[in-house]
């Protein structure tokens, strides 16, 4: 009964292969300075690859300008 249990749970709660990645990506319009260039394009190309090879990805962002649309939002 328990290993029905289990399979019945893994049905909905399946094993999570999990990453946490922290990227500093400016909002649009916002100054980039050269020193800061490189990482920024390394972080963008870095958040695209993960758009596109994986299922699902949450971005937490955060509220220093909570007037302006979120550009993960439109």
């Amino acid at each position: 009964m328990l290993i029905l249990a289990y399979s019945a749970f893994l049905l909905f709660f399946f094993p999570q292969d999990a990453e946490g990645i922290v990227m500093s990506i400016p909002m649009p319009g916002h100054p980039v300075t050269s020193q800061e260039e490189k990482s920024v394009v390394d972080d963008c190309n870095c958040l695209h690859n993960l758009v596109d090879s994986n299922d699902a990805v949450f971005l937490l962002t955060n509220t220093r300008e909570p007037m302006a649309p979120n550009p993960s939002e439109c």
